[in-house]
């Protein structure tokens, strides 16, 4: 049977390192970074975009930050192992807002690319990624009140392993077995694996029947001969 997944890996940053007035936190999580930086400009609240409601224009009316304002998030990945790191890609929400370095280099988004979603900029990084620590800084000033933020995504073809703390790349799985797909460096993976197998039939009478056993998925889509055949989602998860 040959198994390859349909599209790039990917390691979701939901951590980063915050600084803002002259003061830098570490090791927080999005969420709370984004707090962190809204009260220290004045939201009591904190990220006015999950705690309030914008009646017309009550939050975007506050984006009247002066010229010395801004913060940087900073998000922390490893690469573990020498392999062929030309896949890798960067993934920022918003790009536009942000002026984005990866390892100290300043990185401009590709024109027209987005992944996920149309506010998901791509990056092309994979000439600066560089064995063992890597860093990627999104720095805004002056602050805007739609600066939220939000995990970094590094995209690409490699594997995603548990670390002690956190995760680490290495090099991609070369040949993808039946089983869990987290086990094989795709924790954060959420799309299509495709699973296919050659053999021939003398006798066409039927019937023929898939059966997934012991599937742990979503839905499946058979196709006999590159034609549809059918869609299996519920038990007994044959058809």
């Amino acid at each position: 049977m040959k198994i390859k997944r349909d599209s790039e890996n990917v390691l979701t940053m939901e951590f980063c390192d915050v600084t803002v007035g002259g003061e830098t936190t570490p090791d927080l999580h999005t969420y709370n970074a984004a707090d962190k930086v809204y009260k220290y400009y004045g939201f009591k609240n904190g990220n006015p975009w999950n705690t309030s409601v914008q009646f017309k224009t009550n939050i975007v009316d506050r984006d009247t930050f002066g010229i010395n304002t801004g913060f940087t998030a900073t998000y922390h990945f490893n690469v573990k192992g020498s392999f062929d790191y030309s896949t890798f890609k960067a993934v920022v929400e918003r790009p536009y807002l942000w002026s984005v370095t990866v390892n100290g280099n300043e990185v401009k988004p590709e024109e027209g690319k987005w992944w996920l979603d149309r506010e998901f900029g791509v990056f092309n990084i994979g000439k600066l990624i560089r064995k063992g620590d890597n860093t990627i800084s999104l720095n805004i000033s002056p602050m805007k009140v739609y600066a939220e933020i939000e995990p970094v995504y590094i995209v690409g073809d490699f594997s995603v392993k548990p670390a002690e703390k956190g995760w680490y790349i290495e090099a991609p799985v070369k040949l993808l077995t039946a089983g869990s797909w987290r086990d094989q460096g795709m924790p954060f993976y959420s799309w299509g694996v495709t699973y296919s197998k050659e053999f021939n039939i003398e006798n066409h009478d039927g019937p023929y029947v898939v059966n997934l056993n012991s599937w742990k998925g979503t839905i499946a889509e058979v196709t006999v001969n590159g034609n549809a055949a059918t869609v299996i989602a519920f038990p007994p998860y044959q058809s």
